[in-house]
């Protein structure tokens, strides 16, 4: 291996373990709450979506990459079929978030092996 790829690889991983460090949990949050909607000034066909303050129902999942732990909060309007819809897509996407990060994982291991292998 030459050093120029030894040298990339390893300012590489030194990036990566620095953000890593800081990386302890991926949160995924579904919320309904009441939203104000306008439209975009810089684009009319698009709207802008702002949460108006009060009470708000939702989900939240942490994923704690350094335990494994995973947590899922739950308002309990949510329990109802009437929400079914929403708890679904959630959990769908509490299940997407985790593919991606292994995906992402898989990607950064094989960059390196690569650039390690020169």
């Amino acid at each position: 291996m030459s050093g120029n790829n030894q040298e990339t690889a390893q300012s590489v991983l030194s990036k990566l373990i620095a953000r890593l460090e800081k990386l302890e949990t991926l949160r995924i949050e579904t919320t309904i709450t009441s939203m104000e909607v306008d439209v975009d000034p810089k684009d009319q066909n698009s709207v802008i979506l702002t949460p108006v303050k009060g009470p708000a129902d939702g989900l939240l999942t942490e994923l704690h990459f350094v335990t494994g732990d995973m947590r899922h909060y739950q308002s309990p309007k949510m329990l109802g079929d009437e929400h079914k819809a929403v708890v679904e897509s959630h959990l769908k996407r509490v299940a997407e978030s985790k593919e991606i990060v292994h995906q992402n994982i898989r990607a950064i291991v094989d960059l390196l092996t690569g650039l390690m292998k020169g």
